[in-house]
């Protein structure tokens, strides 16, 4: 895939800005863009180089970590682990989930057990890092990955491209500042997955319809492929620590 640096740092500061307005300040925006510029903000990173829920609550509590972000198996696995206390994790702010749809029932077990607030959001490589999520403050719906980040649309359309009225199933399409130019060197693949300005995701999802019209519709997605067209490589740089009062924890698995 193929982005700019400009690109990156628009969206950075748009993404930013909007998010505090919703209730999540500079701190938790570093947490959405994790994949781009966490040093701006001056965050310190701790990644694991795998995920066990006893090292990661070690982690979390001799670092301080103030936010946790994962994807559901992994909160299952904390919340399962009989010696796990809201000790363990009374230095986390609030917890992003990711990766995959999060079941209700896990969600409101995990937050009773813990005592922290999960919230869940939707984002692809293609439209890194996320296009909607919950907001900490203000209306959060369980089963809903959230509405709209700040310069980012999120629409459901039917197989022809319109789109559908809230409550119907269809394709996820997005468009922001966070799209990607193209795949690189895949022309077809660029040609098939940018259309008039969107990007179509491949994912089903719907707008919730249990809201007033005049609000930010709740997305609800359910991922139906894996991004075949994605390279199977993946590096990471290291290349500066900044340590300040938000300090976010990741689990990188294999």
């Amino acid at each position: 895939m193929t982005t700019t640096y400009a690109d990156l740092d628009r969206q950075v500061d748009l993404i930013a800005a909007g998010l505090a307005e919703r209730g999540i300040g500079q701190g938790n925006a570093v947490a959405l863009l994790m994949d781009n510029r966490p040093d701006r903000y001056g965050a310190t990173i701790l990644i694991a180089p795998r995920f066990h829920p006893v090292e990661i609550l070690e982690l979390i509590r001799t670092q301080r970590a103030t936010c946790l972000a994962g994807v559901p198996t992994m909160y299952n696995y904390m919340l399962q682990l009989p010696t796990a206390t809201q000790k363990d994790v009374e230095s986390i702010r609030v917890c992003c989930s990711g990766g995959a749809s999060m079941p209700v029932e896990l969600l409101h077990k995990f937050e009773e057990k813990f005592g922290v607030q999960i919230v869940e959001g939707y984002g692809l490589s293609e439209a890194a890092p996320a296009t909607a999520f919950n907001p900490i403050r203000g209306v959060r719906k369980a089963g809903s990955v959230g509405v709209d980040i700040p310069g980012v649309h999120n629409r459901v359309v039917d197989p022809e491209g319109n789109e559908l009225p809230r409550g119907e199933v269809g394709e996820l399409v997005v468009r922001g500042p966070n799209v990607m130019m193209g795949y690189l060197g895949l022309p077809e693949d660029t040609k098939a997955a940018l259309q008039d300005g969107w990007l179509y995701t491949g994912d089903l999802a719907r707008m919730d319809d249990d809201i007033p019209p005049s609000s930010r519709q709740p997305l609800s997605v359910s991922p139906t492929r894996c991004m075949e067209r994605l390279s199977k490589r993946s590096s990471y740089a290291k290349k500066g620590r900044y340590r300040k009062k938000n300090l976010w924890v990741f689990a990188v698995t294999s």
